[in-house]
């Protein structure tokens, strides 16, 4: 039963196996928190993770930036500046 004053913030949650609720009230436990607030705490940092660069994005972005940077000392050391070849 849903406290009166509280009927407005209410949400009901169905998850696909029971198993899979007392493993979320395992964890919610372990944390120290409520389920109420382990829920809200986890679909809040899902939402603020959603404005984050993906890891498979920011893995391809360093790869390309090594691939540049090792062309780039490629170059360098195949083309000296002025007055370092030979002598």
């Amino acid at each position: 039963m849903v406290v009166p004053g509280l009927k407005a913030r209410y949400v009901d949650v169905y998850l696909p196996s029971e198993n899979a609720k007392l493993e979320w009230k395992e964890e919610a436990k372990n944390a120290g928190l409520p389920m109420s607030k382990f829920v809200f705490a986890a679909v809040e940092a899902f939402r603020a993770a959603k404005d984050e660069t993906p890891r498979s994005d920011m893995v391809r972005e360093l790869a390309e930036a090594k691939k540049i940077s090792k062309a780039s000392q490629r170059a360098k050391d195949e083309d000296p500046a002025p007055g370092e070849a030979g002598g």
